[in-house]
């Protein structure tokens, strides 16, 4: 990691991975696939494109676009191959209520008062070329898996 920042600090980073992942899982709510393919790629960035093209496909969106609750970032993992990555499993908290992109005020699935929690393992991977003005950091997300879920 030293040849890339000899400034780094592992437990920065376990924060910045916190505050990395929100930005990325509010815009995936929100359907922002421009802002997306700016700081994910691999395996994440098709995983986003996969679910926001079938979103549109069976007519409905995310009515709330935040989360509730973004839970501290929890090293996993780490790995160095042509770039360095770190795995996290981090928890969310969002309302589970998905509406017609026709009708927002029908509810498709969900409902206002339903609080999902879900486990996500992502895994974060220095960026070759980040666009630091737009992302404000030197990560991509790479993978993503959700690891739990409670209604």
């Amino acid at each position: 990691m030293e040849a890339y920042d000899p400034y780094f600090d592992f437990d920065e980073l376990e924060v910045e991975a916190t505050e990395i992942f929100q930005e990325f899982y509010c815009n995936f709510l929100a359907g922002n696939i421009e802002y997306l393919e700016k700081v994910s790629g691999g395996p994440a960035l098709a995983i986003c494109k996969a679910d926001i093209k079938s979103r549109a496909t069976l007519g409905w969106k995310h009515k709330y676009e935040e989360v509730l609750d973004c839970g501290k970032a929890v090293f996993n993992a780490g790995q160095m191959d042509k770039v360095p990555s770190f795995t996290y499993i981090i928890d969310t908290q969002e309302i589970n209520c998905k509406v017609s992109i026709k009708d927002e005020n029908e509810i498709t699935e969900g409902d206002e008062d339903q609080i999902m929690r879900n486990s996500w393992r992502i895994t974060i991977s220095r960026h070759e070329d980040p666009d630091i003005e737009v992302t404000g950091h030197y990560w991509e997300l790479t993978e993503l898996a959700k690891v739990g879920e409670l209604k």
